[in-house]
């Protein structure tokens, strides 16, 4: 699920069932693996991810948590537009970054989880 590299960053991917009771623990668990291993910038791919819910949240609010109190940044991308609305009506402190330079049709949404 994970592309750990030296300059301490990652990229994680997780798959689309990602925010089922039975895999509600893997992201935590792939974050905390990331964070203990010295990693401060975490990229999740949310390009499988079709939709969220109260268990996401709570995974994310999680997430959240390990980034706060380990100073790590995380942060989201390719992330659908129904999600992407779900989030930003969400609890989370979310942060919404457009990357420019693109082409409108190949816009990417990136969501930082802010610290």
């Amino acid at each position: 699920m994970n592309n750990l590299n030296r300059n301490h960053s990652t990229t994680i991917k997780p798959h689309k069932d990602i925010f089922m009771r039975s895999h509600v623990n893997e992201l935590v668990n792939e974050v905390k693996h990331n964070v203990e291993n010295g990693v401060t910038s975490v990229s999740i791919d949310f390009s499988e991810i079709e939709n969220i819910d109260i268990i996401g949240f709570g995974i994310l609010r999680t997430v959240q948590k390990i980034s706060i109190t380990n100073n790590v940044h995380i942060k989201l991308f390719n992330v659908k537009d129904n999600v992407q609305k779900i989030l930003e009506n969400s609890c989370l402190i979310l942060d919404i970054i457009h990357n420019e330079g693109e082409e409108e049709s190949s816009i990417h949404e990136e969501i930082a989880l802010i610290a």
